[in-house]
């Protein structure tokens, strides 16, 4: 079998030697010893890919009560698998096991806090991120999420300043740019607002008079 171009992340069940494509699809299995494992993970990954969620999850906890060292392939599947659900509270719980074991914790958490759309508990991870002096790289990820967070919030003004930090931060021209242009839409919106709101403000004063 010749294998191109794919990204592949190998997956041993006991005996088995499952390859997954990074789209999710069960590629290939080798030397199949604990068959009711490799199917179903086949099983799991059908669903996965059909949009069968439920299944899914079902099948890949049911994976993790046979071995726990599948956690590390299986719980970013299940953070996505439980956020497309609208579980926010399993999402989580997987998020943070998933968070434990990555280089960078406080990012990926506050991305899956993103993703569930609660800005006020990613940015307070953040903040608290920040605190503990990462490096010049991990503190301009930590930044710029932060400032995406304050945007969500309509903390516009102190966006700007945390990407104004971040701009600072950056260590090569392509970062600082990146940051550049973003502070520029962001005061642009600001604009379109205040004219926006403008009107309004006139016809409450007009209202307002004798």
């Amino acid at each position: 079998m010749i294998l191109t171009l794919i990204k592949l992340k190998r997956v041993r069940l006991g005996g088995t030697l499952i390859l997954l494509c990074a789209c999710g699809g069960v590629l290939a299995t080798e030397k199949c010893t604990d068959d009711a494992s490799a199917t179903l993970m086949r099983q799991a990954v059908t669903a996965e890919n059909q949009g069968r969620n439920s299944v899914a999850v079902a099948a890949y906890e049911e994976l993790l009560r046979r071995d726990i060292g599948f956690e590390v392939n299986l719980a970013p599947r299940l953070v996505n698998l439980y956020s497309r659900m609208q579980q926010p509270a399993k999402t989580l719980s997987w998020a943070r096991r998933v968070a434990s074991r990555h280089p960078q914790p406080a990012a990926y958490l506050a991305g899956i806090y993103a993703q569930l759309e609660q800005h006020r508990d990613a940015a307070l991870l953040l903040c608290q991120a920040l605190q503990k002096k990462p490096d010049s790289q991990q503190r301009f990820t930590l930044l710029w999420q932060l400032a995406e967070a304050q945007n969500a919030l309509d903390e516009k003004h102190s966006a700007i300043k945390t990407l104004i930090l971040a701009q600072m931060t950056a260590n090569d021209a392509d970062r600082r740019q990146r940051c550049e242009r973003r502070i520029a839409t962001l005061r642009k919106q600001i604009t379109a607002t205040q004219i926006s709101a403008q009107p309004q403000a006139e016809t409450v004063q007009q209202e307002d008079q004798p």
